[in-house]
C-alpha cells in the first residue's frame, strides 16, 4: 500500500496520506493553519485551455461553466483521489464507488480543482523560465549551489592528487566511444573531475570533498562548482551523426549528456539522503524497512505501510532545509499513517518550522532540461 496526499470524498471517514507530491498536489493543510478561502480566487482568469483537456481523458464534467475532460481510473484504494498535473485532472476511485458518486465529489470540490488548475498553470510558466539547455557549460543547482557541467575530452591536465581522464583509444570510432561510455556510466563518480570556486580561484577537489562542501555550505554561503564529464568526443560524434542522419533522430548527444548528469546526481542523492534518513529516523525512533530512490513526476516521496520509504532523487536540487522536510515528513508517516492531528504534532515536535518549509517547497520549480 502506498500512501498519497488524497482529497477525501465524503465516502470515507478515514483520512489517508503520506506521499509528498509536487506543487499541484491534492494536499491537506495542517489543522492549525488557516486555509485560503476558495471564494477569494479569481475564476475569470481561467488557466490554459489545454489543462482542461487531459490527453488520456475518459470522462468530462462541467465545472464552474468550464468543461473539464479528465482521466478516470479504478484503483485498489479506500478513497477518491484527485490530482492535477501538467496533463490535467486525473481521478482514481475504488471499484465500489459509482461514477455518479465520483462526479458528485468533483462538483463538491470544484473550487479546489480550479484553484489547482490555476496553480499548475503558474508552475508551467515557472518551468519555462527555469529551462536549462543541455550543452557544455550549462548550470543547475545542487543543494541550492550552482553547479556547471562541462563536457570534457582527454586533454585537461590533472592537478595534484586528481587523476585525469584517459582513453586507450587514439582515434576511437563512435561505437568504441559508446562502449567506453557505457562502462564509465556504471561508476560515474570515478570518472568525473570537480572544481570549487573560492577566493576568486578554482580548486580541484575529490568527489568525497565535493559532497562535504555541498553539505557544509548548505546552510551558509553559496558555493559554485564545475563538474567535468568525460563525454566531449562522444557528444561531438553523436551530434555529427545526428545531423548526418546516420544515428537515428537528433538529440542522441543530449540524451548522452543528460544520462551522465542524472547518473552523477543519483549517486550524490544516495550519499546525501541515506544519512538524513538515518538521522531523523533515530530522533523519531522508527526503523524504515527499506529506502529506494525514484524520479516520480509529481511526488517528492512516499511511505509504505510495510515501513519502506521511497524518495525522489531530484531532492538534491533543493536547499537542504526542504530536502530535510520531505525526509522528516515521510518518516513521520511510519508513526502516523495519515495527515491527522497526531501526524502534524509529530512534525511539529521534530521540526518546529515545518509549516514554513512546507510553504517554500510548494514554490519550488525543478529545472526543465531541453
Amino acid at each position: 500500500m502506498q500512501l498519497v496526499f488524497d482529497f477525501l470524498a465524503p465516502l470515507s471517514a478515514k483520512q489517508r496520506g503520506g506521499v509528498f507530491e509536487g506543487s499541484a498536489i491534492v494536499s491537506v493543510e495542517p489543522p492549525t493553519q488557516k486555509q485560503e478561502s476558495p471564494s477569494s480566487l479569481d475564476y475569470n482568469a481561467h488557466p490554459t485551455p489545454s489543462l482542461f483537456q487531459h490527453p488520456g481523458s475518459t470522462h468530462a464534467l462541467e465545472i464552474k461553466g468550464v468543461e473539464v475532460h479528465y482521466l478516470f481510473k479504478r484503483a485498489k484504494r479506500k478513497t477518491i483521489g484527485m490530482l492535477v498535473s501538467k496533463d490535467g485532472l486525473e481521478v482514481r476511485a475504488p471499484r465500489w464507488v459509482s461514477l455518479s458518486q465520483v462526479q458528485m465529489a468533483l462538483k463538491e470540490r470544484e473550487d479546489w480543482i480550479l484553484k489547482q488548475f490555476s496553480f499548475m498553470e503558474q508552475k508551467l510558466e515557472e518551468s519555462k523560465r527555469s529551462e536549462v539547455r543541455i550543452e557544455s557549460g550549462c548550470i543547475c543547482p545542487v543543494l541550492s549551489h550552482g553547479v556547471q557541467w562541462i563536457f570534457h575530452g582527454l586533454t585537461r591536465p590533472a592537478s595534484k592528487g586528481v587523476s585525469s581522464f584517459a582513453s586507450t583509444l587514439a582515434s576511437p570510432s563512435l561505437s568504441q566511444l559508446q562502449r567506453e561510455n557505457t562502462q564509465r556510466l556504471r561508476s560515474p563518480l570515478e570518472h568525473i573531475e570537480v572544481q570549487r570556486f573560492e577566493a576568486g580561484q578554482w580548486f580541484d577537489c575529490t568527489c568525497s570533498e565535493w559532497l562535504e562542501f555541498l553539505q557544509e555550505s548548505a546552510v551558509g554561503k553559496e558555493t559554485h562548482f564545475k563538474v567535468y564529464l568525460p563525454i566531449e568526443s562522444l557528444y561531438k560524434q553523436l551530434s555529427a551523426a545526428s545531423v548526418a542522419g546516420v544515428a537515428g533522430p537528433g538529440g542522441a548527444e543530449k540524451t548522452c549528456a543528460k544520462q551522465w548528469i542524472d547518473a552523477v546526481m543519483i549517486h550524490l542523492a544516495r550519499r546525501i539522503l541515506e544519512p538524513r534518513v538515518t538521522y531523523f529516523a533515530g530522533i523519531l525512533g522508527v526503523n524504515p524497512s527499506a529506502l529506494s530512490l525514484g524520479q516520480a513526476k509529481s511526488r517528492w516521496g512516499s511511505a509504505g505501510s510495510n515501513g519502506a520509504i521511497r524518495l525522489n532523487w531530484h531532492l538534491v536540487h533543493l536547499p537542504m532545509a526542504l530536502l530535510d522536510y520531505v525526509v522528516a515528513h515521510e518518516l513521520c508517516h511510519l508513526k502516523e499513517m495519515n495527515h491527522g492531528p497526531a501526524f502534524w504534532a509529530e512534525m511539529q515536535a521534530l521540526m518546529p518550522d515545518f509549516a514554513a518549509r512546507r510553504r517554500e517547497l510548494k514554490k519550488v520549480s525543478i529545472a526543465q532540461w531541453v
